[in-house]
């Protein structure tokens, strides 16, 4: 059942670990907008198709709500998530869409880290891997959205103007959305803060069976003295060298010379 004006859904498309949680926790205090009545990235699009109404993810009254908001950042992760703007067009809405976007290389970065210890991770990762620089290769992700609607406009942010001029990017977008704009400062607690696992929950992660035996032998308190042994313990986050930089660079600069010639974004600020 269609309770929501077709023209009227607010989406994040992405990037992941570009200021996404941020940018969803100003707008969804923002008047006029409606939040989902749950998590803030539904995934519809691109995992769970089919398996609810979209529409009901909302509380949508519209005499109070002008926009249905929502942020999946599996929206932008072609091609390991293909299709998501032809399911969108085929579920007949026309969204207006977002799209925030971070150096590529500290994105990768921040998402490896991110991702590390998760149990919805390929934990066989490496930081230089395929997946994460399709995710940052943001020319290829927007493609995948024209090829749908060739005309649509999608509002590109930048994660720097977010951190350093958060009330005037809002600001900007309230005047796009047509809404009441108030400055609305960040929720710490509420912001994704990037935390290493242990050597030893990292081991549990990657291998199941050491994971199930320590929680049905272990005491909690057993288990949490272990993650503070030295050769278990806290580990440092992953980073790039100087020649991961350079490949990423490499793998990165064609189309990254495309985005700029195609949106106008400055991606001599990142170093292509």
């Amino acid at each position: 059942m269609e309770k929501i004006p077709r023209d009227r859904f607010l989406i994040i498309i992405g990037a992941m670990k570009s200021g996404t949680t941020s940018l969803f926790d100003k707008l969804e205090r923002t008047s006029n907008i409606c939040p989902p009545t749950e998590d803030k990235e539904p995934h519809y699009f691109s995992l769970k198709t089919g398996q609810f109404n979209y529409d009901d993810l909302w509380d949508y009254d519209p005499k109070k709500h002008s926009w249905a908001l929502e942020a999946s950042t599996t929206y932008t992760m072609h091609p390991r998530i293909k299709g998501v703007a032809g399911r969108m067009r085929d579920y007949g809405i026309d969204p207006k869409l977002y799209y925030i976007l971070r150096n590529p290389l500290d994105r990768i970065v921040s998402e490896c880290n991110f991702c590390r210890g998760k149990d919805w991770s390929d934990q066989s990762l490496t930081i230089t891997d395929k997946h994460f620089h399709t995710v940052s290769n943001y020319f290829v992700q927007l493609e995948e959205f024209r090829k749908v609607w060739p005309n649509k406009k999608i509002t590109l942010l930048d994660f720097e103007d977010l951190k350093t001029n958060s009330d005037e990017m809002l600001e900007g977008i309230c005047k796009e959305l047509e809404v009441p704009y108030t400055p609305i400062e960040f929720r710490e607690d509420y912001m994704h803060k990037t935390k290493i696992p242990t050597r030893a929950q990292d081991l549990a992660y990657r291998y199941k069976f050491i994971r199930k035996a320590a929680n049905a032998l272990l005491p909690a308190s057993v288990r949490r003295g272990i993650n503070s042994l030295p050769m278990l313990g806290n580990r440092e986050k992953s980073e790039l060298t100087d020649s991961q930089k350079d490949y990423l660079r490499e793998v990165l600069g064609e189309d990254m010379r495309r985005f700029k010639e195609s949106y106008g974004f400055p991606v001599e600020k990142w170093g292509f």
